[in-house]
């Protein structure tokens, strides 16, 4: 490529942002369209003002992209497939539920994805209660992050008291949706607590 007159390298530079933007809509018709990188998702920025070098170090990053397995749907369901496999040996090597289908597994990593956003640097601390309150939800047959969408719940107030929800998931499960007459009233879980008759949140 560094021997391409500059035209030329133009014209490569628009055809690789070309096909990226194909690439993206296919995961976009998946629902996917975050698996891929932001900066690419759109193909590559105009080169209408870019040096040469500019143009070369855009072209680089995109097509090392482009290389990789993860940068087409079926590459990267591939990959996503082995890690459920992975995820689902080592679950049943110590006796645990293991996922049943990709989108369940698929579920929870776009729901633990969203949690380690939220909590940010203390999701160290928060890594492990979310995984057993999400356990605790799969049990009572739901999924964390659509129980809480119906619920209209914010997942974290679950998440900081997970030892009261893990005991009591099941009631929260079968819990009709709280709704308020009263605009932006948000709902919190210990109004949940008292809907269902479970008494006050016990703080650990």
């Amino acid at each position: 490529m560094r021997k391409l007159k500059k035209p030329d390298l133009k014209k490569a530079y628009q055809q690789v942002s070309k096909a990226l933007k194909g690439r993206t809509n296919t995961f976009r018709k998946h629902g996917r369209e975050e698996a891929v990188p932001e900066r690419f998702r759109d193909g590559l920025e105009n080169p209408a003002d870019m040096s040469r070098n500019e143009m070369l170090a855009g072209l680089s990053d995109a097509l090392a992209y482009m290389r990789g397995q993860v940068s087409t749907f079926k590459g990267w369901s591939e990959v996503q497939q082995k890690r459920m496999d992975a995820y689902n040996k080592t679950m049943a090597d110590s006796e645990q539920d293991t996922f049943k289908s990709f989108e369940e597994f698929d579920r929870y990593g776009r729901f633990m994805g969203s949690m380690q956003e939220r909590f940010g640097a203390l999701w160290s601390y928060a890594s492990d209660q979310t995984k057993e309150l999400y356990d605790a939800a799969k049990k009572n047959g739901a999924d964390l992050g659509e129980l809480t969408e119906r619920l209209n719940l914010d997942p974290e107030q679950l998440i900081k008291n997970f030892e009261f929800w893990s005991e009591h998931m099941d009631a929260l499960v079968s819990a009709e949706p709280i709704t308020w007459h009263r605009a932006g009233r948000p709902v919190y879980a210990s109004d949940y607590a008292r809907k269902l008759g479970l008494g006050k949140i016990r703080k650990k």
